[in-house]
């Protein structure tokens, strides 16, 4: 979200605001892998909770 003029610019910017976690994929291994011989599983989480400011002036 932004707003200009002639001379000044303000923007701000964010994403999970809220600070939800969320899986966005998962991964089994059902015969386990080397080092692990029973099943696992892992997920990769969503992206972390960020806010951002922009300002810009012209002269």
């Amino acid at each position: 979200m932004g707003w200009e003029s002639n001379y000044l610019s303000l923007y701000v910017s964010g994403r999970n605001l809220l600070n939800q976690d969320y899986v966005t994929e998962t991964y089994q291994f059902r015969d386990g892998y080397v080092g692990a011989p029973t099943p696992r599983g892992y997920a990769s989480y969503g992206a972390l909770r960020w806010f951002g400011v922009q300002a810009e002036a012209r002269f």
